[in-house]
């Protein structure tokens, strides 16, 4: 262990504050429990937090990924044949030009301060997972509820709020949303694709000297009436009141903090080291689905999310969840595993009709269901990243020692993935066997000169 750093229990993690105003989504206070997130942000009279939930997905697809034409097979013959615009416009177009699949953004609640009163500061606690907005009057604070999928804020009894659906959910084509208010409640609606229908509601009522709001997320994921779920959810909260709802959300996060910590003599270092611990907490829980590229805090800028809130499968996600094996972080680890033991279905079929080939593969670019979005062939459709994915269960056994695990998933995982990658083997000149064509991300990026004749340390 290098000098200088010590396995003690730290002191709590530092806020961090940040100087009103916050004019862009992604400088914006991250909050979250793991299915439902918010970012906090704004300036002026004009506070803005923008949700997300995990699970909202427009999932048809792009391209008929394992139909005649576009498999593994036909993706070698075209490199063989250094056929490059072919390439990119079966297996790269549809990722640039199809704007599904894609996570779609939740929409935004938009807090209204009075004349006379103004942002000045923005600050997030790690310890409480608690987002506070200081103002030149009082302040807002909230949380999202770590037992329970709401979020809950105090405002000065003078605010406003409003919801606004997103702007941008017209390039998929969705009818526009529809906005509803019944006395202090309101919510908006809207219909995707696939049947997919899902409610931002708020809730408000008078606090003493301030507004209680609850906020949440819901859809027909959860049930056939979303709107009435978001009615009970958000009558709970009003009803228990900010301290009441409190109460359960810090033990939590106080079990959290307390599962290991490290320090280090670096302030800045371990602020950073706070920062991403905390993300784990927030952004990923066990029932919820695992991080994607934007966690679950989808950009709010006006537009669909950047590279479709993918989830890279080309080092992204799994180099995400790393740390958490030694951290002991098994409630964040465990929406990661448990994500991809359900979809080891999906992957059987990917690797049975893209490779042709059997056991389990994994797209290096991938929708929430577990089908291929396509993009830069070399990386996207490599099958090497089934690999990688395998290894994070490969690590949870070494961790645990858990032998009811090896047994019933690490092994299996493992098997189906090792079986796929020794199937697509070939023997090259000296004998040895080796894949077909190789890659590293990204190494000579969407060139023919990508596609490695020789095995890469990738």
């Amino acid at each position: 262990m290098p000098a200088g750093v010590a396995l003690t229990q730290t002191a709590q993690p530092a806020p961090l504050r940040l100087a009103a105003p916050i004019t862009s989504w992604d400088e914006a206070i991250p909050l979250g429990n793991g299915l439902l997130g918010g970012l906090l942000w704004g300036g002026g009279r004009t506070i803005n937090l923008s949700l997300d939930r995990g699970d909202l997905w427009d999932l048809r697809p792009a391209a008929p990924f394992g139909q005649a034409g576009y498999t593994w097979p036909d993706l070698l013959r075209l490199v063989k044949e250094g056929k490059e615009d072919s390439l990119h416009i079966r297996f790269d177009e549809p990722y640039d030009n199809i704007p599904h699949p894609t996570k779609i953004p939740a929409g935004r609640i938009v807090i209204t301060l009075d004349s006379t009163t103004s942002a000045t500061e923005f600050a997030l606690d790690p310890a409480t997972a608690e987002g506070t907005v200081t103002l030149t009057h009082g302040a807002i604070r909230g949380f999202f509820s770590a037992s329970a999928p709401v979020a809950v804020f105090q405002l000065p009894a003078s605010a406003t709020v409003s919801i606004q659906g997103p702007a941008s959910l017209e390039k998929l084509g969705y009818p526009a949303g529809t906005s509803h208010r019944t006395g202090t409640l309101q919510w908006f609606t809207q219909n995707a694709a696939l049947g997919l229908r899902y409610v931002v509601a708020a809730g408000e009522r008078a606090d003493g000297a301030n507004r209680l709001l609850a906020v949440t997320v819901t859809s027909n994921i959860d049930g056939p009436d979303p709107i009435a779920l978001a009615r009970r959810r958000i009558e709970q909260a009003i009803g228990q009141g900010y301290e009441t709802a409190r109460a359960p959300h810090l033990a939590w996060w106080r079990r959290f903090w307390a599962a290991s910590s490290i320090s280090v003599p670096d302030t800045a270092l371990q602020h950073h080291l706070d920062l991403v611990r905390y993300f784990y907490g927030a952004a990923s829980r066990r029932g919820a689905p695992p991080v994607p590229l934007q966690g679950v805090w989808t950009a709010d800028e006006g537009d669909l999310p950047p590279w479709k809130g993918d989830l890279h499968n080309d080092l992204n996600t799994q180099l995400t969840y790393l740390a958490a094996h030694a951290a002991g972080l098994d409630d964040a680890l465990g929406s990661w595993l448990d994500f991809n033991w359900k979809l080891r279905p999906a992957y059987q079929r990917f690797a049975r009709d893209f490779y042709r080939k059997p056991g389990a593969a994994i797209p290096g670019v991938m929708a929430l269901d577990g089908q291929p979005l396509g993009g830069w062939a070399q990386y996207s459709l490599s099958p090497v990243m089934g690999a990688w994915v395998a290894q994070s269960f490969y690590l949870q056994w070494r961790y645990t020692m858990d032998p009811a695990f090896l047994r019933n998933r690490a092994y299996p995982f493992l098997a189906d993935i090792g079986t796929t990658l020794e199937a697509l083997l070939v023997a090259g000149p000296d004998g040895t066997r080796r894949l077909p064509v190789s890659s590293s991300p990204e190494i000579f990026d969407n060139s023919m000169k990508a596609w490695l004749t020789s095995p890469s340390n990738f």
